[in-house]
């Protein structure tokens, strides 16, 4: 799919490709929030939420999006979710990967619908995410007591990588939080195959 970015550059969106994003709403800027708290410099400070593109859609784990009505895990139309997205946008890029859209779409599909990591023990999990990178004490509790079964957006991407054969299988998909997908960041450096291309803002 070709789309153009805030400068007037054409890029060619595949399957696989990152959608960063930064957000106008209550949560994201409590994420943002989360963010500074954490000292998380430059950019990716304002990264609230990360979703993928796949065959042409967007595929993210989210609260309700009214437009749609839809909540969970949940796939959308690109154009109709970057028109009613409330925010930034940027897009990661994927170069020397080959994926295979059809497997790759088909184990999206299979997730459709897992609940979002939200309220108490989804804010637990992000911040004693955060405070468990910076305090080695903790990484066992953290990993004992705050891992849960529903999924928070970038979670879902890290997932998507391993399952699709090029990122590191021993890393763990919920202590990724959104960002870490800038560019620079700990996510990017666990690829095995291929790299992410800087951001481009295409909203």
């Amino acid at each position: 799919m070709i789309i153009e970015t805030l400068e007037g550059e054409q890029i060619d969106l595949q399957t696989g490709n990152e959608i960063l994003c930064s957000g106008t709403g209550h949560l994201s800027k409590l994420i943002i929030k989360y963010n500074k708290l954490m000292g998380i410099k430059g950019q990716a400070v304002e990264l609230s939420h990360v979703a993928k593109f796949i065959c042409g859609n967007v595929f993210e784990a989210t609260t309700l999006n009214k437009w749609c009505n839809k909540k969970g895990y949940q796939m959308n139309p690109f154009a109709d979710w970057l028109e009613h997205y409330s925010g930034k946008v940027w897009v990661r890029q994927t170069q020397g990967l080959f994926i295979n859209e059809s497997i790759y779409e088909k184990i999206a599909i299979g997730m459709l619908a897992t609940p979002y990591e939200s309220g108490i023990p989804g804010l637990l999990e992000l911040l004693f995410t955060g405070i468990a990178a910076k305090t080695p004490g903790l990484k066992r509790l953290a990993k004992k007591y705050l891992e849960t079964k529903n999924l928070h957006c970038s979670e879902a991407n890290v997932i998507l990588s391993q399952k699709g054969g090029y990122y590191d299988e021993a890393a763990r998909p919920n202590k990724l939080p959104p960002s870490t997908f800038w560019r620079g960041g700990k996510y990017e450096r666990g690829f095995t195959r291929g790299i992410l291309l800087p951001p481009k803002q295409i909203k």
